[in-house]
């Protein structure tokens, strides 16, 4: 509960995700952390809930089920020890196990590491949205992809 708030409060604005994000997620079951031995490292919410923002973009698989990453996030002095491409697997595996056929996200445009992450794991960019709630210089996301075999 800790780490959620602070990553609500440090690593995003206050209107979403904040803790009241992770409270709610926490209460659905969408909510996921990620240990390393007694360390928590970072968290992720699985769900299919879009925003209405996507809707204007030119999705690739609106047929079939999809899952939706939402607030992905590596504790920063965790970063650069592969945990964000062990997270973004482990979400996969969950969308398999689950009967998605594709899974979305969307990702700040000025976060390079985190684009490069999907791109290299082959997510890709349908287009983008802004969100206007969002601070000014935050309000542009690119949005990603992939078809889950």
């Amino acid at each position: 509960n800790t780490f959620l708030q602070y990553m609500a409060e440090k690593e995003w604005d206050y209107k979403y995700p904040n803790h009241e994000t992770f409270i709610n997620s926490i209460k659905v079951n969408s909510q996921y952390l990620f240990k390393v031995e007694a360390e928590l490292i970072g968290s992720v919410i699985l769900n299919e809930i879009q925003a209405k923002e996507w809707q204007v973009l030119p999705w690739q698989h609106t047929k079939e089920k999809c899952l939706i990453i939402h607030a992905l996030v590596i504790q920063v002095e965790s970063h650069g020890r592969g945990y964000g491409q062990k997270v973004l697997e482990l979400c996969e595996k969950f969308g398999r196990a689950h009967g998605y056929r594709s899974i979305r996200l969307d990702v700040f445009s000025e976060n390079p590491v985190a684009i490069g992450l999907y791109e290299k794991n082959y997510y890709t960019k349908i287009g983008k949205v802004s969100f206007n709630y969002k601070p000014i210089g935050h309000q542009v996301y690119y949005c990603y992809e992939k078809k889950l075999n």
